[in-house]
């Protein structure tokens, strides 16, 4: 039963409050005067409980939504203490990467300079070979040469074979 004036919402709330007192009754005041302000009085009574517990629930929820506001205000520092570091530690990666990549460019370049060495060595080592190839026959011939020649100067600074072959002759 909806009283008029009285929303639903609050009817439902206060019914069960309706059924344990069995409703307002006063006496004393006849006909619809009356129950036009019986009907007043108890709607400014629901309205005023369904003020009062709506109030109570707002202050509770106001109460919880200070605390959410709390936790959320933290996890939003945590948040940015976190970003923080991430940042720091990309911008230490970033350095790191740099320095990194100038001592690989570093070495690649000394490699290179190693590698033409090496190349510019076995070219070096290819024309040695080959003048070695050349000379050391030349050296042989020369030597025998040389070894014919001081036979032929140790004959000729020789007395006693210099008299022999003059007898000899």
């Amino acid at each position: 039963m909806q009283s008029p004036g009285i929303p639903k919402c609050l009817e439902e709330f206060l019914s069960p409050m309706e059924e344990r007192t069995g409703g307002p009754q006063v006496q004393g005041l006849p006909g619809l005067q009356m129950k036009c302000w019986l009907s007043q009085t108890r709607t400014f009574f629901y309205v005023t409980c369904f003020l009062l517990n709506t109030y109570c629930l707002a202050q509770r929820t106001q109460a919880d939504l200070e605390i959410l506001q709390q936790k959320v205000a933290a996890v939003q520092r945590e948040l940015e203490d976190f970003k923080k570091e991430a940042l720091k530690a990309i911008s230490y990666l970033e350095d790191a990467f740099c320095e990194m990549n100038g001592v690989l460019a570093q070495q690649e370049e000394q490699a290179a300079r190693v590698k033409q060495r090496l190349r510019e060595e076995e070219d070096r080592g290819v024309v040695r070979n080959k003048v070695l190839t050349f000379l050391l026959p030349r050296e042989k011939q020369l030597r025998e040469h040389c070894q014919r020649l001081e036979n032929m100067l140790a004959r000729s600074h020789d007395p006693g074979r210099v008299t022999r072959k003059s007898q000899d002759d």
